[in-house]
Order: C-alpha cells, then sequence, then structure tokens
C-alpha cells in the first residue's frame, strides 16, 4: 500500500530498535538518593512503609514461535513458551531497572540472583531502603515480602499483608501498562533459533521499556 518492500520494513525496525535499546541506560535508571528519599516518604506518609522506595516483580514475555533450540527451557508455568524478566518500578510508574535473559522455565528467585541491585545492595539503597516483592522471591533486608504461613494467623499479619498488596500492586500496573501500550509485548513474534536472534528478542523488549519510561 505505501510502496515500500518487506526488507526495507524489516531493516527500519531492526534499527530503531537497536538505537532504543542503546540509549537504555539513559532512561531505564536507578534512582538517586534525593528522589529515593522522596519515595520513601511518600511510601510511609500512604501505606506506612517508611524506607520502601519501590516494588518489584516477575512477569514472562510469551513467545508467538516454539524456540528452534532446547525449547522445553522455555516453557513456562502458564504452559506456553516465553521469556522470563523482573521489573522494578517506583510509585510513578517509571521503571528503574530491568532484568531480562532468562527462559521461561527460569523462576523469579533465579532472575531475581542476576540483578545489580540484589547483588550490590550497598550502591542501590541508603541505609533503611528496601523493596516490595512477592511470595515467590528472595526475602532480604533489601527485599520485604508478605507473610506466610504459620506466620500470618494473627490480625496484624494480616493488615501487614493487606497494606503491602496495595503498595506493590504498582509494580503490577506498571507491567500491566507496559504490555497494554505495546502489544508486541503481549506475543514476540521473533523466531528464536539463533543467540543473535534471542539477543534481538530482549532488546525488542528493551526498547519498549525505554518508551515506557520516556514521557
Amino acid at each position: 500500500m505505501l510502496g515500500v518492500s518487506v526488507g526495507a520494513v524489516v531493516k527500519c525496525t531492526r534499527r530503531v530498535i537497536g538505537a532504543l535499546g542503546a540509549v537504555a541506560p539513559q532512561h531505564v535508571k536507578w534512582a538517586n538518593a534525593r528522589r529515593r528519599a522522596g519515595l520513601s516518604a511518600s511510601a510511609a506518609s500512604k501505606f506506612g512503609f517508611d524506607g520502601c522506595v519501590g516494588a518489584a516483580d516477575g512477569t514472562t514475555f510469551s513467545l508467538a514461535y516454539q524456540p528452534a533450540f532446547q525449547p522445553w527451557t522455555y516453557y513456562d508455568r502458564k504452559q506456553r513458551y516465553s521469556l522470563s524478566g523482573l521489573i522494578t518500578c517506583d510509585w510513578d510508574g517509571y521503571i528503574t531497572n530491568g532484568v531480562l535473559g532468562c527462559t521461561g522455565a527460569a523462576p523469579d528467585t533465579f532472575v531475581q540472583s542476576l540483578t545489580s541491585w540484589h547483588h550490590r545492595p550497598n550502591l542501590f539503597f541508603s541505609a533503611g531502603q528496601y523493596l516490595l516483592g512477592d511470595q515467590g522471591m528472595l526475602y532480604s533486608r533489601n527485599l520485604i515480602g508478605p507473610c506466610k504461613q504459620p506466620e500470618m494467623n494473627g490480625p496484624e499479619h494480616r493488615n501487614f499483608n493487606y497494606q503491602l498488596a496495595r503498595l506493590r500492586v504498582k509494580s503490577e500496573h506498571t507491567i500491566g501498562i507496559l504490555k497494554g501500550r505495546w502489544g508486541s509485548l503481549e506475543e514476540l513474534r521473533i523466531a528464536l533459533s539463533t543467540d543473535k536472534h534471542f539477543s534481538f528478542a530482549l532488546t525488542w523488549v528493551m526498547a519498549y521499556v525505554v518508551l515506557h519510561n520516556v514521557p
């Protein structure tokens, strides 16, 4: 209809995705100390979580086609082929960190172990600061989650879980907005048959994370 060949569209798409992926460090970055202090004050005043600077949540990016190499490693708990990731956001829905590169079968705990804020917390958190996570993540002084059985029998624990869920849902909303705005993330139509294809799929996801953060 527009007089443009399919090959030209593919090449232009790859160039744009590559360019967006290259500027990811400029647009997907951790909040500085001043910004974290503001986030902590906001979480404390509204929900009572003093020191909380954001929330992290695992997600999957489903694939339209079965990968050519070791497809069973991409098969997730929802019985589809996908890539796993961990998204960290602040209370304004800004994505501050995104970890990709794992296949769909990888649990959130494994993906979390690859994050820089998990390995070097002193560089990412001031004293007393932490993130909120869910029950499937590794709890530490810098990441807390809901109380588990049998500890959550008392009313104070149930109230803690309720307030935590009200605040942590921001990460789920952020991921929903990300996938809702960019429909290709609902099902990546990239055939994974080589390492180059795998890297391009990761760059594709990160490119849309950049677009999500751009005002």
